[in-house]
């Protein structure tokens, strides 16, 4: 699928529910309060894996909920491929502001934070 296709669907997806962003928002200000490591706003978005798959996660489980679901099985595979991790678009078990590694989270608790 070609990158223009995808950001088409992410536009979309963030055009029909604005709060995608405001958490993606949250998100960065709670890895950049809480990582001792991080010391700009940019950092998850440029290098935190675990920050893109949760974005990914968000629009996927959203096209699932609008019966696209071979588009969000699609967009999970391509992200697993990229962050060697990722979760069901179906799964309902991800919080809406968080922003730890995926191999943070598989420890089960809070990540540490």
């Amino acid at each position: 699928m070609p990158a223009i296709a995808i950001r088409e669907v992410v536009e979309e997806a963030y055009a029909a529910d604005p709060e995608m962003i405001a958490s993606a928002a949250c998100d960065i200000q709670a890895v950049r309060t809480r990582d001792p490591a991080v010391d700009k706003y940019s950092t998850p978005l440029l290098y935190l894996k675990g920050f893109h798959a949760l974005q990914a996660y968000r629009i996927g489980h959203w096209l699932w909920n609008k019966g696209r679901r071979a588009l969000a099985i699609f967009l999970q595979n391509q992200v697993f491929g990229l962050v060697s991790g990722g979760y069901s678009p179906g799964s309902e078990n991800w919080p809406r502001d968080y922003a730890r590694p995926c191999h943070r989270y598989c420890g089960g608790g809070d990540g540490g934070y």
